[in-house]
């Protein structure tokens, strides 16, 4: 098992490509294919293994940062297994891939989007979370739509709590509503995460090919043919 040494701990993110990668944490494993997501934890130890040649688009996201986001608290629940990548995981993965391929293209572009897929790597972080207590599912569920929407809309100087409720489809007096229990407003919240934008630092965002580890300060074992 390898251990990343650092002060920060990361979750990385794995979006499987071509060919397939072995993750082994927490006493699971989970096998990395085309149209996968896996994701492991550098705080504590992991493998990599793969035989042959692969291709993945890797992010990688201060871990803390990214539970604390979208008020989650840090477990081993998401590390090493396999999720599809369907639906709304599917559309976020659609776009990191995109993104992946501008930062060749278009590099000044891509550092523009950069909190943007900072932003939506932590919401799928909160969307593939254990599931809330059923009875506070619908709020809870339409205040974490209402988080996504001001993440990915940050960069809008015009973002206010008409434009946030227009978007999700509800009324102002339900937006304030969903956030009264949080002891903040829609408008305090939407400053704070305006500031801590530019006070955290931001997720990396890579393609990765060949026989070599998904991280680069982890080191991999292969297994021998």
């Amino acid at each position: 098992m390898a251990r990343a040494h650092d002060e920060q701990d990361y979750l990385y993110l794995l979006f499987q490509t071509r060919g397939t990668l072995l993750v082994e944490q927490a006493g699971r494993a989970a096998l990395a294919s085309p149209g996968s997501l896996v994701i492991y934890d550098s705080a504590s130890p992991f493998a990599l293994r793969a035989r042959d040649y692969y291709e993945q688009v890797v992010l990688e996201l201060p871990a803390d940062d990214a539970f604390s986001r979208v008020g989650a608290s840090r477990s081993n629940y998401l590390l090493a297994k396999t999720f599809d990548c369907d639906g709304a995981v599917g559309a976020v993965a659609a776009f990191l891939k995109s993104y992946a391929r501008s930062q060749a293209g278009d590099p000044v572009g891509a550092h523009r989007l950069e909190p943007q897929a900072s932003a939506l790597g932590a919401s799928l972080v909160d969307l593939l979370s254990r599931a809330r207590p059923r009875v506070d599912a619908p709020d809870a569920l339409r205040r974490s739509e209402a988080l996504t929407s001001m993440r990915i809309h940050l960069a809008d100087p015009d973002l206010d709590a008409e434009s946030i409720a227009d978007g999700l489809h509800l009324s102002r007096r339900t937006l304030f509503r969903l956030f009264e229990e949080t002891g903040e407003s829609v408008m305090g919240r939407l400053r704070t995460l305006r500031l801590e934008r530019v006070k955290r630092p931001g997720g990396r965002l890579r393609r990765v090919r060949g026989l070599r580890p998904a991280a680069r300060r982890h080191q991999t074992r292969h297994p021998h043919r």
